[in-house]
């Protein structure tokens, strides 16, 4: 399965997650460059809630052809394990509700669901698996997980998509770090742009120009990806670690900066607890 997924014993096929920063607002553009490169198949992760109506409508018959497919995204890409297990205040209950709400704009823009969840910086944990899957997920990104270039994994309905990141913060995507022309690489790849590890715009100025070069390749949505796996997947509770696009949680945990940004949510999550406990809450 893993050879014909990823092209080693046919056509050579590449998929790509791309994130583009919240204020990305050039969607006339990648309108032009879908219809400029027919043969491209692209996953992009949105908020709905940053999107107009006019830029939706743009983008509706390229979803409609399966040439493009969006993932849902939540605003702000909020680090969803440590809000989970804040130890002074775990709300986990709060994310399936934010999902909830962002899922019916997103229905509203595009009056369909999106194909799949991209968590902020590919941060997932075992507990946020049952309410991703009450809400019907097909698929969430995360980061590689152990063993996942042989066998992906599954939590009931929903798989678990493993992505190897792009480090490309002070320079230009090129076509190599997408494993152009080559792809020796086995690998799904994300380019996060809402994180800065790669600059902002750099995925669709890397676009235009493998739209004027078109290389060999067979572009796939994520969810095309997906279904090439089916057959060939392991229960998630056979996976020991769940990484982030970079590892673990070190970057939004380890300095003073974010130390004190934590210790103050905590703080303000445990006064909301409180006062939604107290009895006398106004809610």
């Amino acid at each position: 399965m893993a050879q014909a997924l990823f092209g080693l014993g046919g056509a050579k096929e590449a998929t790509v997650l791309w994130i583009p920063a919240e204020t990305f607002s050039q969607w006339t553009a990648l309108s032009s460059l879908l219809q400029r490169y027919p043969d491209l198949r692209l996953t992009v992760g949105v908020v709905a809630a940053k999107m107009t109506p006019e830029s939706a409508s743009l983008l509706k018959p390229y979803i409609e052809e399966g040439r493009l497919e969006l993932a849902l995204r939540l605003a702000g890409d909020p680090i969803l394990p440590l809000i989970a297990a804040h130890s002074a205040a775990p709300r986990p209950d709060d994310i399936p509700a934010r999902l909830a709400i962002e899922r019916e704009q997103f229905r509203t823009l595009f009056a369909a669901p999106a194909a799949g969840f991209a968590p902020g910086a590919g941060a997932l944990a075992p507990q946020l698996f049952d309410g991703l899957r009450a809400m019907g997920t097909a698929w969430a990104a995360t980061g590689e997980y152990a063993a996942s270039t042989v066998s992906w994994a599954a939590a009931g309905n929903m798989v678990l998509v493993p992505l190897k990141s792009i480090a490309a913060t002070q320079r230009e995507l090129t076509p190599a770090d997408l494993g152009l022309p080559e792809l020796a690489e086995p690998a799904v790849r994300v380019v996060d742009e809402a994180s800065g590890l790669a600059l902002e715009g750099s995925m669709l100025r890397l676009l235009s120009t493998l739209a004027e070069d078109r290389p060999g390749v067979k572009w796939l949505t994520v969810s095309q990806a997906v279904k090439a796996r089916s057959a060939d997947l392991t229960p998630a509770s056979g996976v020991a670690a769940w990484p982030t696009w970079v590892g673990n949680l070190e970057p939004w945990t380890a300095n003073g900066r974010a130390r004190r940004a934590w210790r103050l949510y905590g703080q303000a999550a445990a006064a909301l607890e409180r006062y939604q406990n107290s009895g006398s809450a106004d809610l």
